[in-house]
């Protein structure tokens, strides 16, 4: 069964107690924005360098990472993170 899931890069997230709620309605907004449909979202926070899996609206899992040393940018070659959203079409 093929399954998109949609990432989901932008650095925009300040963290307090409602951290949680927070990223969902920040998720949510994006999606809307850009008439994207799905249930299962990967966003990444490049601000607090860490990558939530959201799946129904609830953060199921979240992980540190590490984004490009280089900063952000969509040029072809950069080596740098690029911002939006973005599919993961085929998963291995």
């Amino acid at each position: 069964m093929f399954r998109a899931l949609n990432l989901i890069l932008i650095s925009l997230i300040s963290f307090n107690t409602t951290a949680q709620n927070s990223i969902i309605e920040r998720v949510n907004n994006y999606l809307d924005r850009k008439n994207a449909i799905t249930d299962e979202v990967i966003y990444v926070s490049i601000k607090q360098q860490k990558l939530y899996h959201i799946q129904h609206d609830s953060i199921i899992k979240e992980y540190v990472i590490s984004s490009s040393v280089y900063g952000l940018g969509s040029a072809s070659g950069s080596n740098k993170t690029p911002l939006g959203l973005h599919s993961i079409r085929e998963i291995w």
